[in-house]
């Protein structure tokens, strides 16, 4: 029997497990600056979450690691959302320069600023 409370309890722990994953993928995403990597693990934490949610309380309860580690998950998926809300605001002002500089280059070859030249007379 302890063979098939076992089992049972891999398969409640199976998300967390896989939320706590995906968390070290996305925080060592970040680390390299791999967008695609991070936007695809990123797709998934809803679905891994909502599972998460599913595993019975009472299990937290009655082990205090399980606990620990679903701390740990959550301050690195936090630490995560901070390092992407800096990032995010990074691009956003690096935007906001290029736009402005866009609009600056349409203002200067603008034809209300272009001035017809005016011919000086030398041969008098």
């Amino acid at each position: 029997m302890p063979v098939l409370e076992s089992t049972v309890l891999e398969q409640e722990l199976r998300p967390l497990v896989r939320l706590h994953q995906l968390s070290l993928d996305i925080e060592a995403a970040l680390g390299r600056q791999d967008w695609e990597l991070v936007e695809g693990a990123s797709a998934l934490l809803p679905t891994a979450l909502d599972a998460c949610l599913q595993v019975p309380s009472t299990l937290f309860q009655e082990n205090p690691a399980l606990l620990s580690l679903a701390q740990a998950t959550f301050e690195r998926l936090q630490k995560c959302e901070t390092i992407l809300q800096g990032h995010q605001e990074s691009v956003a002002y690096d935007l906001r320069r290029i736009r402005m500089g866009q609009r600056q280059t349409q203002w200067l070859k603008s034809p209300s600023l272009v001035q017809e030249g005016r011919r000086i007379d030398t041969l008098r």
